[in-house]
């Protein structure tokens, strides 16, 4: 399999093959079944990341070619950072894991998923490659190409949250079912693939139709009326 890891796209991150020696705190026999296209990422600069995302491509051994993002952010949450300062976080198709969740309890995926079970196409895939599309720091600045588009997606995110809630509210307060509304919305097909207002309309609505009691609705729209407004995102000039 020919793997081609990324290249960072500013001095203060720092991209490489994941190393045993490089984590002398971990059982070197943890390392045996991580991917080669899993990589780790090191947050040198003082400030931490708040987002990351990747490119993956592939070809398959039929000649078949895919091509998407893997983003981790908490950007429209609030949930804290992705990237600490001076920190590590390992990066592998379909996984963003932190060095101190590696081997402790937590939610997420754990270390032995860095070995590619999460996304389907790695088992048949001839040729990964991997791209750092996005680094947003705490102040804002964001550095990489940004095909995702993905500081365009961030804001979209409060504007269809804001809106499905506006509808949602007044139509509970004209006595109206709200259901056909939502399912219309949910169903919406988007007017491009750039149409993030309409994907996240869409998701949103999801969301409130999946509640499994009213309360349950209610807790999940006043979080929609709640979406933080996201930072604002530059570039720094030359």
């Amino acid at each position: 399999m020919k793997v081609q890891l990324p290249t960072s796209p500013t001095p203060e991150v720092d991209v490489k093959t994941i190393l045993p020696d490089d984590f002398p705190a971990i059982d070197k026999t943890a390392f045996a079944k991580v991917h080669p296209a899993s990589f780790v990422v090191t947050n040198l600069s003082n400030r931490a990341i708040l987002a990351l995302a990747v490119e993956w491509s592939y070809t398959a051994q039929d000649g078949h070619e895919g091509r998407g993002f893997a983003r981790s952010s908490s950007l429209s949450t609030n949930t804290g950072a992705v990237v600490q300062p001076h920190a590590r976080l390992f990066v592998g198709p379909k996984i963003f894991l932190p060095e101190s969740l590696a081997f402790a309890p937590h939610m997420g995926s754990p270390f032995e998923a860095l070995d590619g079970r999460l996304a389907h196409w790695v088992a048949t895939a001839s040729e990964i490659t991997a791209k750092i599309d996005v680094v947003v720091f705490e102040d804002g600045e964001l550095v990489g190409p940004d095909q995702s588009q993905f500081a365009v997606e961030i804001q979209s995110q409060k504007t269809a949250a804001d809106q499905i809630a506006s509808k949602v509210r007044y139509a509970q307060s004209q006595g109206q079912d709200t259901t056909a509304m939502i399912k219309q919305i949910a169903e919406a097909p988007m007017q491009s693939t750039t149409d993030f207002i309409g994907l996240w309309s869409g998701l949103y609505a999801q969301q409130l139709l999946s509640a499994r009691s009213s309360s349950d609705f209610d807790v999940r729209l006043t979080a929609m009326e709640k979406t933080p407004t996201p930072l604002k995102i530059f570039r720094k000039t030359q």
